[in-house]
């Protein structure tokens, strides 16, 4: 078995054991990204120590020994040094959510496809089909809304915990944290917490709990891949700052 074979069958076995609301097809695009990440950054070491040794005046065949990539050895996983998705957009429509109550400014030209179900609590998934309210821009990028009632007698954090109750593996810790390492961030007024926006993660989440529901707004590069673009924070923060809720309790 080659070294990329065996650090592919690694990748597998760690994301068999990540978040329970990762599809099977989602698993395996992780495996596949995070497998050409390592074998890129071979690459690019290679050669930045070889262009070394030239200047030097030395000329040497030069192997790289891939052990101790942050990927594979569960440290931090690099920041992205791209640029976001696409430019803020200025002009924006609005959207009223007949499942889940709430409004929201958008981008204009993009399309929205409203939910069909709830998102109910030890009953369906947020990645399943009809529950998150979709924004599809004109590209590939699309920003996803899904709102939960918290469990009677639950607090906050209880929730927040319960939505990454699986831990994630080291190699995948970057991108789904644990809530007490999320990032700050406001939404609808109110501190919330941002999760992903790292290259190869693919996605960046906002999520806020607001009296007894629980709002998530993802926003994802490609649905159907992953890339080492991040999504426009520009988009996001349009969302975070005009959504508008309803507080009381009850079904959304």
């Amino acid at each position: 078995m080659s070294l990329d074979d065996r650090l592919r069958e690694e990748f597998r076995r760690a994301a068999a054991s990540a978040p329970a609301y990762l599809t099977p097809g989602t698993r395996e695009l992780v495996v596949r990204r995070a497998a050409a990440v390592r074998r890129q950054r071979r690459v690019v070491l290679a050669v930045a120590a070889s262009a070394v040794l030239v200047a030097a005046g030395l000329s040497v065949g030069l192997a790289v020994n891939p052990v101790g990539s942050p990927l594979l050895a569960g440290g931090p996983a690099p920041s992205s040094t791209r640029p976001s998705l696409s430019e803020t957009p200025v002009a924006t429509s609005s959207f009223t959510s007949p499942v889940y109550g709430y409004t929201v400014s958008y981008p204009t030209g993009w399309v929205v496809a409203g939910a069909r179900t709830v998102w109910t609590h030890g009953k369906n998934s947020q990645a399943d089909p009809g529950v998150s309210d979709i924004f599809q821009s004109p590209g590939k990028a699309r920003v996803e809304i899904a709102v939960q009632n918290v469990p009677a007698g639950w607090s906050a954090a209880r929730w927040e915990s319960d939505f990454l109750s699986n831990p994630a593996p080291a190699q995948m810790a970057a991108c789904y944290p644990r809530p007490q390492q999320w990032a700050a961030v406001t939404i609808a007024g109110h501190p919330g917490g941002l999760l992903g926006r790292v290259s190869w993660c693919g996605f960046t989440e906002g999520v806020v709990v607001i009296g007894q529901r629980a709002y998530v707004i993802k926003g994802v590069v490609d649905p159907n891949t992953l890339t080492a673009d991040t999504f426009d924070m520009g988009v996001l923060n349009i969302m975070f700052a005009s959504l508008r809720v309803r507080v009381a309790s009850g079904t959304p």
